[in-house]
């Protein structure tokens, strides 16, 4: 089970950052269980015993693309995006216990605020 405190400190840590982060990125999927990009082409990254190319999993780019960003969202919640860098979450139901985030870009406010939600939807 992904644990909530861990979802809202990655939110925080979303929050903070200047711009994307591959590491971040990796956190997320980590902490969510989700699966990774196998589409990157990652030749460059060695080769193996054998000398075939070394392939390794990328996270999708959550922290840099607001599409990427709308996939955290839980399935059902609503979501807006205001100016370059506020996003509220709004439960579908109740349209209470709204989520928040503030970033320097939509992608990062989305995805902190999808974080966030995706830890609402754990308790």
């Amino acid at each position: 089970m992904t644990d909530r405190s861990k979802l809202l400190a990655l939110a925080e840590t979303v929050e903070k950052l200047t711009g994307p982060s591959v590491h971040v990125d990796a956190d997320i999927r980590d902490a969510l269980k989700l699966p990774s990009d196998y589409s990157v082409d990652w030749r460059g990254w060695g080769v193996d015993e054998a000398g075939k190319p070394i392939e390794r999993a990328k996270a999708f780019p959550y922290t840099a693309s607001l599409d990427a960003a709308m996939a955290l969202v839980p399935e059902g919640w609503e979501w807006n995006v205001w100016g370059s860098g506020y996003c509220r979450i709004m439960h579908p139901q109740t349209h209470r216990n709204d989520k928040d985030g503030r970033s320097c870009t939509p992608a990062l406010a989305l995805c902190a605020a999808a974080l966030r939600a995706q830890a609402e939807a754990l308790s």
